[in-house]
């Protein structure tokens, strides 16, 4: 049960303590790069399923994915944001309404990059644990956070089972919208 908090606890301090010495963004990437070793190890150590512990001939599909998430994504995110500001420059601009918060302090608008880094590494820590092949029980923190325990329902081959245990870091949603799923009396479907 420390694993979970004692991994996410860490990397938070890490984190704040690397801001001092190295660019936010360095920090972010070093935390995105060095976790897939981390868990890689991890895994061997206290696996869930030894059968997926060797490739099924999906480490293609496994790369693809993870280069998709950490570079595809905050392109995309990105062009979407920077085209929104140009929209809503054009709007402002021919005096259809005002729809940027100029009233508001600057301190309102912007966020420091550390914060954006260490949202990022707070992210990365629970989205590789939630995926992981860890035989690991958070106790009440499975009711709380996408665990590994309760996140694999959501890969389930069985539709059913998989319709559920949606979040992302935390599962609160899936409480909201009775999408949580953690039957005790038996491991997850293949």
């Amino acid at each position: 049960m420390a694993l979970f908090p004692g991994l996410f606890v860490g990397f938070v301090f890490l984190s704040l303590f690397l801001f001092d010495v190295m660019n936010p963004v360095q920090v972010g990437l070093g935390v995105f790069f060095g976790t897939i070793p981390l868990f890689f190890l991890l895994e061997r150590m206290l696996p869930w399923s030894e059968s997926w512990l060797g490739s099924q001939g999906d480490v293609h599909v496994d790369v693809g994915l993870t280069a998709l998430a950490g570079v595809v994504a905050p392109l995309v995110d990105a062009s979407t944001q920077i085209a929104a500001i140009a929209i809503a420059g054009w709007v402002g601009a021919q005096g259809l309404a005002s729809i940027w918060p100029t009233d508001w302090p600057l301190l309102l608008l912007g966020v420091p990059a550390e914060v954006l880094a260490l949202r990022f590494v707070m992210g990365r820590v629970i989205g590789r644990f939630q995926h992981c092949n860890l035989d690991v029980r958070l106790g009440p923190l499975d009711y709380l956070f996408s665990s590994p325990l309760n996140h694999r329902w959501h890969h389930s081959r069985d539709l059913a089972e998989a319709a559920h245990n949606y979040g992302g870091d935390v599962i609160v949603w899936d409480h909201v919208f009775r999408t949580f799923y953690l039957p005790g009396d038996r491991a997850r479907s293949p």
